[in-house]
């Protein structure tokens, strides 16, 4: 299958979502088997599903392997039969809009003088047990009335802003009842890749930022996807250094690290995954209600896999 055969499948999306019950035209439920989605926040946009509430972002392919378990040529063949392209026209590819990048550097330094002297914006951040010097690290910020720059409606809250690049950063809403907890701006980009400049040091892979910088917390380095569907970009980058696959202990982050694993296999590069949390959902949940046993698990971890590799030299 070559690029355009599979965009021209991924297009098939809305066939393949409407054949299971749901109107595109508005927002349903998160397919995250994970999310307990109480209100709807998922939506369908540019042949991608995309949920407002835990940044689970899907397209056919994804959301049919994790149905069925498939992958590769099964996998394409089983969405082959599910859509039935044998009698289905399927529309032709259009160019997107591309919309200017702007660098948002001084809105970085502005939003980081901000947090320093808002006690809301370091309270929140201090119970999710992350520290002055991380904060410094990755210049997090605070803005008490941010306005998403992609919405329509103008409605301000009180949000941390989390550099991702130049041109994008993701938003965390300190409002636990809000819907909307985590929103982005700009293009979808993994979190600290700078973590790879040294090819010597491990490296973790995490699903969010703020689990990324849970590890930091512990002096550790560590990546986020910022959302499952963006393992397709670490493969892109194959990184020489030993990586570590800490995604969510449940079972979306499970399925993705097995994904990811079985595609950086493909291209020559071995991964670990990593079972670091017990009973906890993800780095920050452990970090947060028992950082000693994050540390005395990851210190196991490290250990072995170092033993290991002694073994096979």
């Amino acid at each position: 299958m070559n690029q355009e055969e599979k965009q021209q499948v991924k297009q098939m999306l809305p066939n393949y979502l409407i054949s299971n019950g749901i109107d595109v035209n508005k927002a349903f439920r998160c397919l995250n088997p994970s999310h307990q989605d109480n209100k709807p926040s998922m939506r369908y946009k540019n042949d991608f599903v995309k949920c407002f509430g835990c940044g689970a972002n899907y397209d056919i392919f994804d959301l049919v392997s994790m149905d069925t378990g498939l992958c590769g040529k099964d996998l394409f063949n089983n969405i082959m039969d599910l859509i039935g392209c044998s009698h289905i026209t399927l529309k032709p590819i259009v160019e997107k809009e591309v919309k200017p990048l702007v660098d948002q550097c001084n809105f970085y330094r502005w939003s980081y003088k901000q947090l320093l002297n808002s006690s809301n914006g370091l309270d929140y951040l201090y119970s999710r047990g992350i520290d002055d010097n991380t904060i410094k690290d990755f210049m997090l910020g605070y803005n008490k009335h941010w306005v998403n720059p992609n919405s329509n409606y103008g409605i301000a809250d009180e949000r941390i802003i989390i550099p991702i690049s130049r041109t994008s950063y993701i938003t965390r809403s300190i409002d636990s009842d809000n819907q909307y907890k985590s929103l982005k701006v700009g293009k979808s980009e993994l979190f600290n890749v700078k973590a790879f400049v040294d090819d010597k040091k491990t490296v973790f892979v995490t699903e969010g930022v703020f689990d990324a910088l849970s590890f930091s917390v512990l002096g550790h380095n560590a990546i986020a996807l910022c959302g499952t569907g963006n393992y397709k970009q670490l493969v892109k980058l194959n990184p020489s250094n030993r990586l570590i696959l800490a995604l969510d202990n449940d079972n979306a982050g499970r399925f993705t690290s097995e994904k990811l694993a079985y595609e950086m296999k493909l291209i020559g590069k071995e991964v670990h995954i990593a079972n670091l949390y017990d009973k906890y959902k993800d780095a920050n949940e452990i970090l947060i209600k028992d950082k000693d046993l994050f540390v005395k698990n990851i210190h196991s971890l490290i250990i072995k896999i170092v033993m290991e590799e002694s073994k096979g030299e």
